[in-house]
C-alpha cells in the first residue's frame, strides 16, 4: 500500500494499519511458539520414559542447543541488518526542526545549527569502545554482590567486550570537526531548554552572571564545610540501628566517600516570548 496524496490523512491511516498488522503478526508468532513449546514438552516427557542412555541423551541435548543457537544467530543478524537499514533511511530522511534558539546576539555558523538540530538526546558514537569505563562501572556495581556471582558476571562482561567491535560513526567527519570546535569555544554554552525538546545557545558570561544572581539571593546560603561525609556516616548509623536484614543493609548503606556533592545549574527559559535562566 502506498500513500494517496488525493486522500486526506492517508499517511496516518496507513501507519495505523501497519501497526495493527504488526501487532497481529507478533501475536500469531507467539501463539505458534506456545504451541511448539507444548509439543516439545510432551515429546521430552515421552522420551524420558524410553530409558535412553545418558551419553546419547546428552549428545541429543547438545545438538539441539547448537541448532537453536545457530538459528537464533542467523535470525538475529538478519533483524540487525533490517534495523540498520531502517536507521540509515531515517537518518537520510530526517527533517530539520526549528529546535535551536540562539540567545547570544551574534550570528552562529550554520554548520553548528545543523548539528544541534539533531536534538539533546542524539548520542554521537565513540571512535572506540570505552573498555576501561565499562569495566570500572561494572566493578562498582558489583561491590555488594556475592563474590562467586560477581566473578561470573565479570567473566561474561569480558567475553562480550572481547567479541565487541567499534561502532560505525553516525555523523560525518565534517560534522564531527564542527562539534569539536563547538566544545572548544569557551565563549558560548549549549544547554537544553527547561521545557520542550529545544536546544539553546547562550553567552557564557551571561549564564555565569545570572547564576551568580541566583545563588546570591536569600533562598541560598553558604555552608562553612562540606557536609557529605557527615551525612554518609549519619545515614549509615540510622540504617544499622533498624531491623532491616543485614543482607539488605549492605546494599543500601552508602560506601564511604562514594556520594557526590550536588551541583547547581540553570536551564534557559525560551517560552512565552522571553528568555531567562531557571535554577
Amino acid at each position: 500500500m502506498k500513500q494517496r496524496p488525493d486522500i486526506a490523512s492517508s499517511n496516518h491511516i496507513l501507519n495505523k494499519t501497519s501497526q495493527k498488522l504488526l501487532r497481529k503478526a507478533i501475536q500469531n508468532h507467539r501463539n505458534k511458539l506456545d504451541k511448539i513449546n507444548k509439543e516439545l514438552y510432551f515429546l521430552f516427557q515421552e522420551l524420558s520414559t524410553k530409558h535412553i542412555h545418558q551419553i546419547i541423551w546428552d549428545t541429543f541435548d547438545k545438538l539441539i542447543e547448537i541448532s537453536v543457537d545457530s538459528t537464533s544467530t542467523i535470525r538475529k543478524n538478519r533483524q540487525l541488518q533490517k534495523f540498520s537499514s531502517l536507521q540509515s533511511k531515517q537518518q537520510n530522511n530526517i527533517k530539520t526542526l526549528n529546535t535551536v534558539h540562539n540567545l547570544t546576539g551574534i550570528e552562529i555558523d550554520k554548520n553548528i545549527i545543523d548539528i544541534l538540530q539533531y536534538g539533546n538526546n542524539y548520542a554521537v558514537t565513540p571512535k572506540t569502545i570505552p573498555l576501561e569505563d565499562i569495566i570500572t562501572n561494572v566493578e562498582a556495581a558489583l561491590h555488594n554482590v556475592e563474590q562467586t556471582k560477581a566473578d561470573e558476571i565479570k567473566l561474561d562482561v569480558i567475553n562480550v567486550l572481547r567479541k565487541s567491535k567499534n561502532p560505525k560513526p553516525n555523523i560525518s567527519p565534517k560534522q564531527l570537526n564542527t562539534l569539536n570546535k563547538l566544545k572548544k569555544n569557551e565563549n558560548i554554552l549549549v544547554l537544553p531548554a527547561d521545557k520542550g525538546n529545544a536546544t539553546v545557545i547562550v553567552n557564557t558570561s551571561d549564564y555565569h552572571e545570572r547564576m551568580l544572581n541566583l545563588i546570591n539571593s536569600p533562598e541560598y546560603k553558604m555552608n562553612k564545610s562540606d557536609p557529605t561525609t557527615y551525612l554518609e556516616k549519619k545515614t549509615k548509623t540510622i540504617i544499622n540501628s533498624t531491623t532491616i536484614p543485614d543482607d539488605i543493609k549492605k546494599t543500601i548503606i552508602p560506601r564511604e566517600k562514594s556520594s557526590r556533592v550536588p551541583k547547581i545549574y540553570g536551564l534557559p527559559k525560551i517560552h512565552r516570548g522571553h528568555a531567562g535562566i531557571m535554577g
